[in-house]
């Protein structure tokens, strides 16, 4: 009997999800390009998405009305996060493979919490969703004003300038 190798597997993984990402005439994987301003707004209300999961789950037995706010906060946001969704993933393509994988990046950075930000603050985060979070530029906003860093792999574009 043969023995295979423990990477044999990892490597049959890979040349799939590679066959699996590239065109199906052949040609060469797609590759994200750069960034635009609203694909990282996007990328913001969704890192702010996951991140008001995290803290609504991990805040529940200290906040009684956690919950109920959480609530109010998805049925207020849900069309502006099913909309950043749809941003991010046009940046890859529509791609689902490079889509889930930068969604597990996203869900492992706020999947322990973090330990300095307390129940008060998810509060307060949660609240000022509620209040703004009705239209994309609106919910960017409290992504930006809680100092959301989106995992962006890659570069933001470059603006071009136009010289009088």
């Amino acid at each position: 009997m043969t023995r295979r190798s423990p990477y044999s597997s990892v490597i049959s993984i890979a040349l799939l999800l590679m066959a699996t990402i590239a065109d199906a005439k052949g040609r060469k994987p797609f590759v994200p390009g750069c960034w635009t301003d609203r694909e990282i707004a996007a990328a913001k209300v969704n890192d702010l998405d996951i991140k008001m999961d995290v803290g609504a789950l991990r805040c529940r037995s200290v906040d009684v009305h956690i919950e109920q706010q959480f609530t109010a906060f998805k049925r207020v946001t849900a069309s502006v996060i099913a909309e950043a969704g749809d941003v991010v993933q046009a940046h890859f393509g529509g791609n689902p493979l490079l889509y889930d994988h930068y969604a597990i990046k996203v869900a492992n950075k706020y999947g322990a919490g973090r330990p300095d930000e307390t129940c008060d603050q998810v509060a307060a985060l949660i609240k000022a969703g509620i209040r703004q979070g009705s239209t994309f530029d609106g919910l960017a906003g409290v992504a930006a004003e809680a100092n959301i860093n989106p995992i962006v792999d890659g570069e933001p574009c470059r603006r071009v300038v136009a010289q009088p």
